[in-house]
C-alpha cells in the first residue's frame, strides 16, 4: 500500500465515498494523502545486520530527466526496513547517512564500493555478497519498484521522498503484522487499516 497512488488509482477510493454519500474529486483526495504522507514519521531502526543496495527512479521536471537513487537497508534477519536515503547522489556520503543511524555491527552489499568505504569510516565489519544471497534488501526494492510503477515518474525529489517514506512505514507495519498473523496477504489489510488509526498520534505529526 502507498499513500501517495496515481490519480488513476484514487478513482476506486472516490467511488466508495460516494457510497456514503460523499464523493469528493479525485484531487481532493489526493491533496489529503499527500498531506498526511508529508506528516508521516519515520526513524531509523537498530539492527545488527543490515543487507544494503539502491534502486533508482527517474525524475522528469522542467523537460529535463534526471536519476534519483534510492537506498534501502535491511534486517537481515526479519526484513524490515531499517533506513532509506532518497539523492540525486550515489556516493559514500550517501551510504554512510543510511548505514550510521543504524547502528551495525555488519553490513552486506553486493559490491557498490560506496558501501565498503562507509563501513570504514564509520569502523563497521562489511562483507560483499552476491544479489542471490542478499534477498533481503533485493526482495524489499522489488516490492518497491512496484509501488513506483503506479506513479509513472516524479515531478519533483520532495515528491519521492515523501513517497518512498510512506511505503517504508506501511511496509514496516504490515511486515510486524504478516509476522504476527502469517498466512494469506488479503488478512494483513483489516489489520493494518485498525492499525494506522489506533496509532495515528504515533505515526503522524502534523503542526
Amino acid at each position: 500500500m502507498s499513500l501517495l497512488p496515481s490519480s488513476q488509482s484514487l478513482r476506486p477510493f472516490r467511488n466508495i465515498l460516494s457510497l456514503n454519500s460523499y464523493s469528493p474529486s479525485v484531487s481532493t483526495i489526493y491533496r489529503w494523502i499527500n498531506a498526511l504522507s508529508s506528516a508521516i514519521k519515520f526513524t531509523p531502526i537498530h539492527f545488527e545486520v543490515l543487507c544494503v543496495d539502491e534502486k533508482f527512479e527517474k525524475l522528469a521536471s522542467k523537460g529535463k530527466t534526471d536519476t534519483v537513487y534510492v537506498f534501502l537497508a535491511v534486517s537481515f534477519d526479519n526484513y524490515l526496513i531499517a533506513n532509506f536515503r532518497v539523492s540525486l547522489n550515489r556516493d559514500t556520503l550517501q551510504a554512510i547517512k543510511l548505514i550510521s543511524p543504524c547502528q551495525p555491527k555488519l553490513v552486506l552489499s553486493d559490491g557498490l564500493t560506496s558501501y565498503a568505504q562507509a563501513c570504514e569510516y564509520l569502523n563497521i565489519s562489511h562483507k560483499t555478497i552476491s544479489s542471490r544471497v542478499n534477498q533481503a534488501v533485493e526482495s524489499r526494492n522489488s516490492i518497491l519498484a512496484f509501488f513506483t510503477q503506479i506513479r509513472r515518474g516524479f515531478k519533483n525529489l520532495t515528491n519521492v521522498i515523501k513517497y518512498i517514506k510512506a511505503f517504508v512505514v506501511l511496509h514496516n507495519i504490515k511486515r510486524k503484522l504478516r509476522m504476527q498473523e502469517p498466512g494469506d496477504w488479503v488478512k494483513i489489510q483489516k489489520p493494518l487499516m485498525e492499525y494506522v488509526l489506533n496509532h495515528f498520534e504515533e505515526l503522524f505529526a502534523f503542526g
